[in-house]
């Protein structure tokens, strides 16, 4: 059999040593961290996933972080991951419009900082705080103001529309995620396959119900951008970004195990598996999550 996807040799340490293995390593700085070429990077027209990534990690505290497990069921590791992230930006979002209130650079930094606390807590639910927490700790190091650094964090804060279309779709069931990365690894799996992968996915609720949670979370999302006084449409615009260059990262066109495929439309173009809408300005997605993403659009921008 191949070796896995992401199945590179990183540090599983239990969160308890991350933890400890952190404290020591700010210990040993003294409040001291290492110069880096960020700022001059941010400069730049165009930008480099490793030269970014190796500047970060003049931080020991990153390059520590990085080494950890993204405490996924794929066995991702943490820098594994977020180059797959970071990748799906340059492959579908590199020439969007930029969004004024969170421009290219300092959202490109969201995408490497993401999930750069995940190894910290012990439950998943705390991710977000635990990576605020690393992010508020290197941000003297990074070339963002305090208004980037507070949307970068709002951002961050929670995955409302992950969260919206998890609890309003049907996902396939884990068997068939599970045979379909086998098949994956061994042969690779066919355009079929996918197509038939995409068909697993359906609605949980009727319209009437899905709106009624649609309304929520557009609530959360509207409350969220007044608190950093941005307009609704460019936070939200932010946050469907932020949202598929991570999902679409769970998937074989992030060079990883299928998982999230069947949330996307397909594309017929070569180097993308996924269907960029002109239009849309975002990754299509495939028929029952963009009814659902609609639903919730309607009422985020009403």
């Amino acid at each position: 059999m191949s070796k896995l996807p992401g199945s590179d040799e990183h540090e599983d340490l239990p969160p308890e040593k991350v933890r400890d293995g952190l404290i020591q390593i700010e210990q040993e700085l003294g409040g001291m961290t290492p110069s880096n070429r960020l700022e001059q990077l941010k400069q730049q027209s165009e930008h480099s996933i490793d030269e970014i990534f190796s500047e970060l990690r003049q931080d020991p505290r990153l390059d520590f972080l990085y080494r950890q497990s993204s405490r996924v069921r794929e066995g991702y590791s943490l820098e594994f991951h977020t180059r797959a992230v970071v990748r799906q930006f340059e492959k579908y979002f590199q020439n969007t419009k930029e969004v004024p209130s969170l421009q290219t650079f300092p959202f490109l930094l969201l995408l490497f900082l993401h999930d750069i606390g995940k190894a910290l807590p012990e439950s998943k639910y705390d991710q977000h705080v635990h990576t605020i927490e690393v992010i508020t700790k290197v941000e003297p190091d990074l070339p963002i103001d305090a208004r980037e650094y507070e949307i970068i964090c709002s951002l961050i804060d929670g995955d409302p529309v992950g969260e919206f279309l998890k609890g309003t779709l049907i996902d396939a069931p884990f068997e068939y995620k599970r045979d379909l990365g086998r098949k994956h690894v061994e042969r690779g799996i066919t355009r079929e396959e996918l197509v038939e992968f995409q068909k697993q996915l359906g609605l949980k609720h009727s319209t009437k119900e899905a709106s009624e949670i649609a309304k929520k979370t557009a609530e959360i999302i509207q409350k969220t951008a007044q608190a950093v006084e941005i307009p609704v449409d460019e936070f939200f615009t932010l946050l469907t970004r932020y949202y598929q260059c991570d999902a679409s990262a769970y998937s074989t066109d992030g060079d990883g195990l299928p998982a999230l495929e069947l949330l996307f439309e397909y594309s017929d173009e070569a180097g993308r598996l996924f269907l960029f809408d002109q239009q849309l300005d975002r990754i299509k997605y495939s028929p029952a999550a963009e009814e659902m993403y609609q639903l919730l659009t309607e009422q985020v921008l009403e």
